[in-house]
């Protein structure tokens, strides 16, 4: 989760490979994208991951990658 966390901050790529049909609910935000302004006059943006709030660089990209063939994921 900390190299995920790493990626949202510089905004660079994140590949996370060999997923089931069944995500993790800690990705939720960020398949999501509940992402928000902060009220500081530098407008940064924020996504809340968990119980920790992290800066969001619009740049950050996420892609997962499965070996199934046809998955089925839920909403």
């Amino acid at each position: 989760m900390k190299t995920i966390e790493e990626c949202i901050k510089i905004g660079r790529p994140c590949l996370f490979q060999n997923i089931h049909e069944d995500i993790p609910q800690t990705l939720n935000p960020i398949l999501l994208k509940s992402i928000k302004k902060t009220n500081s006059t530098d407008s940064n943006l924020v996504l809340q991951l968990g119980d920790r709030e992290i800066v969001y660089n619009p740049s950050f990209r996420f892609y997962l990658s499965t070996r199934l063939y046809n998955p089925k994921y839920k909403p």
